[in-house]
């Protein structure tokens, strides 16, 4: 999964009973062919954290939909 600067992201961390961490992307890491090879993100807590660009465990957060 590809993330853009500013995306809200969120982890489910199965080793702790499903627990969620959500942050933001604020950078993106690229070599000199422009592949992307890692993320910064700054997680709601305020740690800021190195995302490998191939884990499968964090995602886009996506926006909650209310059916009236």
């Amino acid at each position: 999964m590809t993330f853009n600067i500013g995306d809200r992201i969120v982890y489910r961390d199965s080793n702790r009973h499903g627990v969620y961490i959500t942050g933001v992307i604020i950078d993106i890491w690229r070599n000199s062919r422009d592949l992307i090879t890692g993320y910064f993100a700054k997680l709601d807590s305020g740690v800021f954290v190195h995302i490998q660009p191939d884990n499968n465990k964090w995602y886009k957060e996506v926006e909650p939909i209310f059916i009236v």
